[in-house]
């Protein structure tokens, strides 16, 4: 028995004769599959005046860039926060603090 089956076999619903449940299965070639999904990231552009853009990117050349290595603890900067909390950034007048 392959051990896909064998799997199966301990799945309860899938041997419940009440059930009609059919399914099959492959082996795929190994693959880098974070790779694959981090390469799929486009740079994006926040306010007219900041990008956002991997190490493989080329320059957006903007007044601001950001460059992020993706990786699946940190992302791209496509979630909606990044561009709310960003375009916050520019419409919040900041002023330099004097040290004392």
């Amino acid at each position: 028995m392959m051990i896909i089956q064998k799997i199966f076999s301990r799945i309860f619903i899938l041997s419940n004769s009440a059930f009609e449940i059919s399914y099959s299965s492959k082996t795929i070639d190994l693959k880098n599959w974070n790779e694959i999904w981090e390469s799929n990231f486009k740079p994006i552009i926040i306010n007219n005046d900041c990008g956002v853009r991997t190490g493989f990117h080329l320059p957006l050349n903007l007044k601001y860039e950001i460059v992020i290595t993706p990786k699946m603890s940190f992302g791209t900067g496509h979630h909606e926060t990044t561009s709310m909390v960003m375009n916050y950034i520019f419409k919040y007048k900041f002023k330099r603090l004097k040290s004392s």
